[in-house]
């Protein structure tokens, strides 16, 4: 009966490695065993191995070397780190690649993106990965953004009045380290891709008129991203009417922002918010006329 090593030639593994072991010929038979592998451990040491086990990943070294308790050691490691948070990756797993003998830490970016990183590489105090690329790539196009001299933009872009607003704009929405990060890009919002190009956001700016005086970039829809179909010039006015925070009231078949309110009626809109929020009725809240002087003045 032939032997169930016996299945595996030689000549179709030699010269591959699996773990720190290379195949590199039949070992001499003996009477238990007709079939077993000539291996080289990458400490220099040759062992006789049944096939099975190098194959199945029982046999990883020659044994009498460090490098299997040390990778044993660093798995540990790497799963002790599971769950763990470096910069915007994640730890979740250990990871072999193909024909490479050393262990990788399997990570998510905030990206979404699955990366296997050396462990040296992610654990390396203040110094390791902190993502998959995405934010170096980001940072790089920030950085370059970020210089107002005209001489490193050939384009003159630095020069235009409209430079500042759509720097900020994207800093807003990408750069986390922007102090408003969270109102904008930390809540999903973005800019357009056309837009990301300077002088498309110049162009859609001259096709709506140009930026009037004291004017500033709003979004019509303000959980909406910065694109053509959702911007316009605004003044302070529409804007603070704009705001995500902004509160409607409903009152004589007229609704309104209680800042808009607060402008008509000219009543505070601090005092009005204070009111609504007290639970008085939206009637005694708009109509009332707020009291003034000292406390013998005051509503009994």
């Amino acid at each position: 009966m032939q032997s169930s090593y016996s299945k595996h030639n030689v000549n179709d593994y030699i010269g591959k490695k699996f773990g720190h072991l290379t195949v590199i010929g039949q070992s001499p038979k003996t009477h238990k065993f007709s079939n077993k592998f000539d291996l080289r451990c990458d400490c220099g040491n040759i062992i006789s191995e049944i096939p099975s086990r190098v194959l199945d990943g029982h046999t990883t070294s020659c044994g009498k070397c460090n490098f299997k308790n040390s990778n044993t050691k660093l798995e540990e490691k790497v799963k002790s780190k599971i769950g763990e948070r470096y910069g915007s990756l994640t730890v979740i797993g250990i990871s072999k690649l193909p024909n490479d003998c050393q262990t990788y830490v399997k990570c998510r970016c905030d990206c979404g993106n699955v990366v296997d990183i050396l462990p040296n590489h992610l654990f390396k105090e203040n110094k390791g990965r902190k993502s998959c690329g995405c934010l170096k790539s980001k940072n790089k196009m920030l950085q370059s953004s970020k210089s107002t001299s005209a001489g490193n933009f050939k384009d003159g872009r630095a020069m235009h009045p409209l430079y500042g607003t759509w720097l900020q704009m994207l800093n807003r929405c990408e750069n986390p380290n922007q102090k408003h990060y969270d109102r904008y890009g930390g809540r999903g919002i973005k800019v357009c891709e056309e837009w990301h190009d300077f002088w498309k956001f110049v162009e859609w700016s001259d096709s709506v008129g140009g930026k009037p005086d004291g004017y500033t970039i709003d979004r019509i829809n303000n959980d909406g991203n910065y694109e053509p179909s959702n911007c316009r010039w605004a003044n302070w006015e529409t804007q603070t009417s704009n705001k995500s925070s902004n509160r409607f009231i409903e009152f004589n078949g007229k609704t309104q922002t209680i800042h808009q309110w607060s402008v008509e009626l000219g009543i505070h809109h601090q005092t009005l918010t204070t009111r609504i929020n007290r639970g008085w009725s939206i009637e005694r809240a708009l109509t009332e006329k707020p009291f003034i002087g000292n406390n013998q003045h005051k509503r009994k």
